[in-house]
Parts: structure tokens; C-alpha cells; sequence
């Protein structure tokens, strides 16, 4: 029998959640994971758990995936980095963890369409919905992009 599909309802609140607790926290508390030189984040909370794993720094790429009673029901792959050798990467790294933060609750994917600190200008533009998507952040600084991601993903048919 195959089980029946998350609803995006509950989706939505606890990938919001554990996105604030992951990577886009103040302590993100990633473990070494099962592949040499990859970091992994689990938060759990009653049948549901959300697992963020991902190798590299400079240039990275992970996946999320949202598993209820141990059903892998959503996901998202992403990859990118830094794009500009003569930045400091943690400079760069601590705005976009404050872009993040700034998540619509209501499409918990990336950060929010535009945020700026004055030296640093954020854009995400994706297009669907958390059952399908794809998307695009950077990260900009006097106009030069100095990081960028792409992503996508959405609902599993388990």
C-alpha cells in the first residue's frame, strides 16, 4: 500500500521551523556526516523529521528532505558558493544566514525576493510552489555577483 502524501500544510510550519534552526540559526548544530567531509543537520518533532545535509564551503551542495514517519515526502537539492575570490567568505556567508532568516513562513524555500544591508544586495527569484519548484539566489556587492545558488525540488511521491 502506498502511503498517502504529506499535506503541505504541515509541511510548511515545520520546514520553516527547522530551516530557523539549521543553517540559518545562530547555532546551527551540523554533525560530521556519513560522507568524508559533509555536514548534517536533523531536527525531529513528533512523526516528522528534516534532514539537511551538505559537502563543501566555498562551493557547495546539499539536499534537504522532510520525511514523516520515516517516509521521504519533500526535498531540495541545491549547489553554489561563493563567486568572488577576493571576498571573506564568513562576511559573506553571515549576511546571507540573515537574509535566510528572513523567510516568508508561508514558502519556507530561501530567503525572502530582495534584502540589503548596504553592502550587500540579496535577490532569490523562483518559480511553483513548495510541491515543485526551482530557483536562483545571489548575492551582490557593488554590482559584481559574489555568490549565487541554484535550487529546486518539491513533494515526493512515495
Amino acid at each position: 500500500m502506498i502511503p498517502p502524501r504529506m499535506d503541505v500544510e504541515t509541511l510548511k510550519p515545520f520546514l520553516f521551523e527547522s530551516k530557523m534552526e539549521g543553517y540559518a540559526g545562530e547555532d546551527t548544530n551540523y554533525k560530521a556526516g556519513r560522507i568524508s567531509g559533509s555536514k548534517t543537520f536533523t531536527r525531529k518533532r513528533e512523526n516528522l523529521t528534516y534532514v539537511d545535509t551538505y559537502i563543501g564551503f566555498t562551493y557547495f551542495a546539499g539536499q534537504e528532505i522532510v520525511l514523516e514517519k520515516n517516509v521521504p515526502q519533500w526535498t531540495s537539492v541545491y549547489s553554489g558558493g561563493i563567486t568572488e575570490d577576493s571576498m571573506d567568505p564568513s562576511e559573506i556567508y553571515n549576511f546571507l544566514k540573515l537574509c535566510l532568516r528572513e523567510c516568508d513562513p508561508q514558502m519556507p524555500l530561501r530567503g525572502k525576493d530582495y534584502f540589503s544591508n548596504g553592502q550587500f544586495e540579496y535577490k532569490n527569484v523562483f518559480e511553483g510552489d513548495l510541491d515543485h519548484f526551482i530557483g536562483y539566489e545571489s548575492i551582490e556587492s557593488e554590482q559584481d555577483i559574489v555568490y549565487e545558488l541554484h535550487y529546486s525540488g518539491g513533494m515526493l511521491i512515495p
